[in-house]
């Protein structure tokens, strides 16, 4: 009834600022952060009802905030005390991005998931800091960033 199956996710980090946060996320593990760059990944497929669910033993490590109570104020106040200091907004020093690289619009920019589910894992993001003020336009860059990132995985499978 289930095929339990293992696959390989690999992501590459650029920044040395970036890998000491990851590593500190990590609890200074130097065993667990060798694996970041080429994770293991666990996959339970239901041939019944052709579910999947894939499960990386990183993930359980990686940080977690406290569940705010008003989603809007939680994004104004995050907004205030990361402006300047926003992992996303500076994406090439504190993402890690594919093996095969970074694609980026003038709008949105993709990195690839520290944490990966997947070989190809990725999260495209606006270079807009204020998730509140998005607008259309940035959210259909993003899309468009994203067929193109889904058309170069084709390619690359």
């Amino acid at each position: 009834m289930y095929d339990i199956s293992g696959r390989e996710g690999s992501i590459v980090i650029d920044s040395k600022l970036f890998k000491a946060k990851v590593l500190g996320w990590l609890g200074n593990d130097t065993d667990l952060f060798k694996q970041i760059f080429k994770q293991q990944l666990i996959v339970t497929y239901n041939n019944y009802t052709k579910e999947e669910t894939v499960f990386n033993p990183l993930r359980a490590k990686r940080p977690l905030g406290d569940v705010p109570t008003s989603e809007l104020d939680e994004l104004k106040r995050l907004h205030i005390q990361t402006n300047t200091s926003c992992d996303f907004c500076n994406a090439k020093r504190f993402t890690a991005r594919d093996p095969d690289g970074r694609m980026e619009t003038p709008l949105s920019i993709t990195a690839a998931n520290t944490f990966r589910y997947r070989a190809f894992h990725q999260l495209v993001m606006p270079k807009s800091h204020d998730a509140v003020a998005w607008n259309e336009t940035q959210l259909i860059d993003m899309f468009n960033l994203s067929q193109l990132w889904y058309y170069m995985v084709v390619l690359l499978s």
